[in-house]
């Protein structure tokens, strides 16, 4: 177990920072006394996840990425054809998303 210091130092982030992963459950913690302590498993577990997001297509939608694997296509082809107006997309949340049937 360590603590916040060196997971702040071990994640490139500040204390504050940390104590806001917490609070929203990204980060689990365990409060010891005064002192909040973290597993080093937890601290890897959300390293890796940091940057992945999630899937939130609806029924009979493809992320662009899942687009590009059922075409067979390299994902910039995906890009090319949205910027050329032949594959209409949703953006939503950030990200973009394609009716399934539209690529058809």
């Amino acid at each position: 177990m360590i603590t916040i210091n060196q997971a702040a130092e071990k994640l490139g982030i500040t204390r504050a920072a940390v104590f806001y992963h917490v609070k929203i459950g990204n980060i689990k913690a365990e409060k010891v006394g005064r002192v909040w302590m973290f597993e080093k498993e937890e601290l890897k577990k959300y390293m890796d996840n940091r940057y992945i997001r999630k899937d939130k297509s609806l029924p009979g939608e493809l992320s662009i990425k899942k687009a590009a694997e059922y075409l067979n296509v390299p994902l910039q082809r995906i890009y090319y054809l949205i910027r050329q107006n032949s594959i209409k997309c949703i953006k939503r949340n950030g990200m973009l998303y394609i009716k399934k049937d539209s690529l058809q």
